[in-house]
């Protein structure tokens, strides 16, 4: 699979310690808020289903508009 250039990663950035931490604790509150608002799903399922939208996401990029 080609992945697109605005999906590659760039090996001269990367997250601060400060950064990596802020990314956490925003997924730590999406993880409540979804577990409050999803019938009581786990970390686990609402992390899968994450993974699985990215992923739908990467694949929608890759469709001619044509």
């Amino acid at each position: 699979m080609v992945v697109p250039p605005a999906h590659r990663r760039s090996s001269l950035i990367r997250p601060t310690e400060k950064g990596v931490a802020a990314i956490g604790e925003v997924l730590r509150r999406e993880h409540a808020m979804l577990r409050e608002t999803g019938g009581g799903l786990t970390d686990a399922e609402v992390t899968a289903c994450l993974r699985v939208l990215g992923e739908l996401l990467m694949a929608l990029d890759n469709v001619d508009d044509d």
